[in-house]
């Protein structure tokens, strides 16, 4: 069984991803599998959930944004609820390209009681007059900004968590939110980096780059299919500047140094054999 490790650069942060490679290798024989619960499934659909919104909140956001709470002044059907969220982002997205202002945007949809409401995580160079002016159908309540730790996983884990109150109206009639959050298209996704690692690797202590520290806990729990062992951590600069900002081109999968000169000689020996074959017909 080989499992691949998965990293991230998010910021001042580098989230990491350690589980079962899905791909058997030739002559590898199959595990047993298991047939997880509906709960079970729910639960590993939210951990990915939040692993996703930490990537996008560190990625996109800093210390002194905006983390808003927009409110109904009166209870409205469902669709209603979806509709004035719709019109919200598109009037929101029209006054800052009016005004020529990056906007970015995350929102989560929550419900307290028979009221729905919704947090929104935005960028600070947005006016808070500009944002209560696009929302229109009650209150903009503020809380407290973004802190200055870099990692807002724990902001992530308190929004995605009360989307269990979300699971349980969803039980009782259908909802209009099939997603848990929503980001704006301005959001930037990183691109991951992949990696081969031993078994043993996962068993282990993680030990952070030159420059980074371990922050929170790391997360250890098994796949639901074959039970291998996985973990999620994420690494956090103590540096001002952090020391890694992208994945070079130059390294394979596996960390080591690309040979330039063999793939250069292959690529070769190709083309060659490409020219004689059509020659021959």
């Amino acid at each position: 069984m080989k499992f691949i490790r998965e990293l991230y650069i998010a910021g001042k942060t580098i989230m990491v991803k350690e589980k079962h490679k899905r791909k058997k290798s030739e002559g590898q024989k199959r595990s047993p599998k298991t047939m997880p619960t509906t709960e079970q499934v729910w639960e590993a659909n939210l951990r990915q959930a939040i692993f996703r919104l930490t990537l996008i909140l560190n990625t996109n956001f800093k210390p002194g944004d905006w983390n808003l709470e927009l409110t109904f002044a009166e209870e409205l059907a469902i669709e209603e609820v979806k509709m004035a969220k719709d019109r919200f982002t598109r009037k929101l997205r029209d006054l800052c390209q009016k005004e020529g202002i990056l906007l970015k945007w995350v929102i989560v949809p929550h419900i307290a009681g028979k009221k729905y409401h919704f947090h929104l995580i935005c960028n600070q160079e947005v006016p808070l007059a500009i944002i209560k002016k696009a929302w229109v159908k009650g209150h903009v309540f503020e809380k407290s900004h973004l802190w200055d730790n870099p990692n807002y996983y724990r902001l992530a884990f308190y929004l995605m968590h009360e989307a269990r109150a979300l699971k349980a109206k969803k039980d009782e009639e259908e909802i209009p939110f099939t997603k848990r959050f929503s980001a704006s298209r301005t959001c930037v996704m990183p691109d991951g980096k992949r990696e081969e690692i031993a078994r043993g690797t996962i068993e282990s202590d993680p030990k952070p780059f030159k420059g980074y520290l371990i922050d929170g806990e790391v997360q250890q729990y098994e796949n639901l299919i074959n039970g291998a062992p996985c973990r999620e951590y994420i690494q956090v600069s103590y540096e001002d500047e952090p020391r890694i900002r992208k994945w070079y081109k130059g390294t394979m999968t596996t960390g080591e140094r690309m040979p330039f000169a063999k793939l250069l000689r292959e690529a070769y020996k190709e083309y060659q054999e490409s020219m004689f074959d059509s020659l021959t017909y």
